[in-house]
């Protein structure tokens, strides 16, 4: 499995897609305890959790076992994951993608 890096398009174990904006602490035992998917307990606590900006807003985590990679996120993924953002995802991804986020505040003017 290739490696998931900041800026990665992926999928997580629920089949929503998104881009990886940052790592995560790892979540608490009750969060864990209260997924559908019985497959989160059974991941390593000391594995990466993933912050993912998801291209139909809000913000989620998974641990990156659980995650598939899809390709790097392009401009039209940044685009559409900066539409669905409230102003705390834009922060996230501002702070994830800085470069890729002022190129396409150029190619706008």
């Amino acid at each position: 499995m290739p490696h998931v890096e900041i800026g990665d398009v992926v999928r997580d174990n629920y089949g929503r897609s998104g881009i990886v904006v940052r790592e995560e602490p790892p979540p608490d035992q009750s969060w864990v305890d209260a997924q559908s998917d019985s497959r989160v307990n059974s991941v390593d606590r000391a594995c990466r959790w993933l912050g993912i900006l998801p291209f139909d807003g809000g913000l989620l985590i998974a641990p990156e076992p659980l995650v598939e990679r899809v390709r790097r996120a392009d401009a039209d993924d940044i685009r559409t994951v900066a539409a669905e953002a409230n102003s705390h995802g834009i922060k996230l991804l501002v702070e994830a993608l800085p470069n890729a986020v002022l190129e396409l505040l150029r190619d706008r003017s």
